[in-house]
């Protein structure tokens, strides 16, 4: 196998990593990606830490579902003051994962000599990459979006894996 695909497969599974660090959060896990006031923020909900409840688990915060902990504070606001029906954008981490996945899947291909010789399959995967490096970036941007001056440790591990996917792509790995 050579080089410049094993480097690409080690900097892949990281960015696989911090990408599947976001999808995890909350309400899934203690990890968020953002939080304000009383409230922690995930890919698939929120949940307010003061009375240990959740939103139900999807794509996109519906205000309607929130915990109410004082009249004052009738429903969670997004750190960024954002309408919720935004939030549904958030749907890009999972898409993301799923296709560096699938990146992931296609340079391991290379490994084999066949496979890796054939011209159209590199065409394949250097054009399959750009997605790729789009979809992490549109990810990362989303969360600087909705949750702006919020954005916890888990959101900001979304740069490193786009940049990481960058260099993946831009390396030579053709035979």
């Amino acid at each position: 196998m050579q080089l410049a695909v094993k480097l690409c497969l080690a900097l892949l599974t990281v960015s696989l990593i911090f990408q599947l660090l976001a999808i995890i959060s909350t309400p899934i896990s203690s990890i968020s990606l953002s939080t304000s006031q009383d409230f922690k923020y995930g890919v698939f909900g929120y949940c307010n830490t003061n009375l240990h409840k959740c939103s139900s688990r999807k794509i996109g915060y519906s205000p309607e579902l929130a915990p109410r902990p004082t009249p004052s504070n009738k429903s969670p606001l997004l750190p960024s003051g954002l309408k919720y029906n935004v939030t549904k954008l958030l749907v890009v981490h999972p898409l993301s994962f799923t296709i560096t996945m699938t990146l992931y899947a296609l340079i391991f291909l290379m490994c084999h000599q066949p496979i890796a010789n054939s011209p159209v399959f590199l065409l394949s995967v250097a054009l399959f990459s750009l997605p790729t490096f789009l979809l992490c970036l549109l990810s990362f941007l989303v969360d600087v979006l909705i949750f702006s001056a919020h954005l916890s440790w888990t959101g900001w591990l979304m740069l490193p894996a786009t940049i990481i996917i960058a260099i993946c792509c831009s390396l030579p790995v053709s035979y």
